[in-house]
C-alpha cells in the first residue's frame, strides 16, 4: 500500500515533468504547431479508440450467436439488451452524476460561463 508520503513524491515528479514539458514547448513550438500535432495525436487516438471499439462489438456479436445456436430459447437476444441498458443508466447515473446533456450548446456554455471546465 502506498504511503501518503509516497503519493505526495509522485505528484512532485509529475508536476515538475509537466512544468518542463510545457516551457520545453512553449520556447521550441509556436501555437499554431503545437494545435496541428495535439489534433493529430488526438486524431491518431481517437482512431485507435474506434477500432478497439469496432472489434469488441464484432466479437460480443459473435459470442452472441455462439450462446444462441446452443439454446433452443434465444433468451441471450433479450438478456444482452436489458444488461446493456443497464450499464449504460448506471453510467449515466453515478459517471456524469445523473446530469447528460446533448450538443454542442452545452459544451460552448460551460466553457464560457465556467473558465473553460466542461462538467
Amino acid at each position: 500500500m502506498e504511503s501518503q508520503g509516497e503519493n505526495m513524491e509522485a505528484e512532485t515528479r509529475l508536476s515538475r515533468w509537466l512544468t518542463k514539458s510545457l516551457l520545453w514547448r512553449l520556447k521550441y513550438i509556436s501555437n499554431s504547431n503545437f494545435l496541428i500535432v495535439a489534433s493529430i495525436v488526438v486524431g491518431i487516438i481517437t482512431a485507435f479508440a474506434a477500432i478497439v471499439l469496432k472489434l469488441g462489438v464484432h466479437y460480443l456479436q459473435y459470442l452472441t450467436g455462439l450462446v444462441a445456436q446452443m439454446q433452443s430459447v434465444k433468451f441471450v437476444y433479450i438478456v444482452l439488451p436489458l444488461c446493456g441498458i443497464t450499464i449504460t443508466f448506471l453510467i449515466i447515473k453515478y459517471f456524469s452524476k445523473g446530469k447528460l446533456e446533448k450538443g454542442l450548446g452545452s459544451v460552448i456554455y460551460d466553457i464560457s460561463w465556467h473558465e473553460g471546465r466542461v462538467k
